[in-house]
């Protein structure tokens, strides 16, 4: 809960000038993979699937 409020402040720092934010070039298909992957396990323990299909990821 406290990253999900650090990032809402960051977020309208940025939004108000305050905060520069930092912009970079991401392999999206990498980015769903990284993050159905840290999701798993939590997840898992409740009995949810993830499941991740695209035709932007190569096999």
């Amino acid at each position: 809960m406290a990253r999900l409020v650090s990032q809402l402040l960051t977020l309208s720092r940025a939004d108000n000038g305050a905060r520069q934010l930092q912009l970079e070039t991401v392999n999206l298909s990498e980015l769903c993979e990284m993050v159905t992957l840290e999701l798993e396990e939590a997840a898992q323990q409740k009995k949810i699937t993830i499941s991740l299909k695209s035709s932007l990821i190569s096999s």
